[in-house]
């Protein structure tokens, strides 16, 4: 055998190798459940996103209500939501998520002035 076949047949077990040991973790850890929480979490939090766009659309209904008093009814019922269903409640978070909200609606709809209806949350 010569240098050149010895260093294929090395370049070729260390590869194969590299290869088993990279499907070994991915296997251990789908058998772990670490893809399971990680896929769980984002459910979660997209599920949250979901509930809080419900709530504030709930919200615009009441006509009486100033824009204050429409944001601290979301926040206090989202409260109550991440409670029930034993979610850390992040005041900070949700009070900007809510601007992000209104901001992201406000460039949708296209605010319009000088007489005609603009989004009061």
């Amino acid at each position: 055998m010569s240098a050149q076949t010895i260093d294929l047949i090395i370049k070729c077990i260390t590869g194969a190798l590299s290869v088993i040991l990279a499907i070994l973790t991915v296997v251990t850890g789908i058998k772990s459940g670490k893809w399971k929480k990680l896929f769980s979490k984002e459910q979660v939090r997209r599920g949250c996103i979901y509930v809080l766009i419900s709530i504030m659309q709930d919200a615009e209904q009441f006509n009486n209500f100033s824009s204050e008093e429409k944001k601290e009814y979301v926040k206090t019922k989202f409260n109550q939501y991440c409670i029930e269903n034993g979610y850390e409640y992040d005041d900070e978070m949700t009070d900007d998520n809510i601007e992000e909200l209104i901001e992201f609606s406000k460039k949708v709809n296209g605010k319009v002035q000088n007489g005609e209806q603009e989004h009061k949350l």
